[in-house]
């Protein structure tokens, strides 16, 4: 699935702001560095609760500048670097019900 149609699933479902403007600025990622992986996949939260998702791989630039904002992870200096993020969707509601993180390749 490519990430306009991607994109238009979630807001017919879930309608929130995942893919708007300042969200995507907020985490240092755009359109151009998202793609959806093609497989579906089982992921398990820390509750223990299993869903079939969509995996949403992005590549994150968070700027310094966004540390005098406060938020928790910006104060984490080793996140100012590129870092891949897969973003879980649930496949029936596309809820966003889990992350995870690593360095790029």
């Amino acid at each position: 699935m490519d990430i306009q149609k991607f994109i238009s699933l979630y807001y017919k479902k879930q309608g929130g702001h995942f893919f708007d403007v300042k969200t995507l600025e907020f985490f240092g990622e755009s359109l151009d560095n998202m793609t959806v992986l093609p497989d579906r996949v089982e992921y398990t939260t820390e509750a223990g609760n299993t869903y079939k998702c969509y995996v949403l791989e992005s590549v994150q630039h968070i700027p310094k500048s966004l540390a005098s904002q406060g938020a928790c992870h910006i104060r984490q200096p080793q996140l100012f670097n590129p870092r891949i993020c897969r973003t879980f969707f649930d496949v029936e509601t596309m809820r966003d019900v889990g992350r995870e993180y690593k360095a790029p390749d």
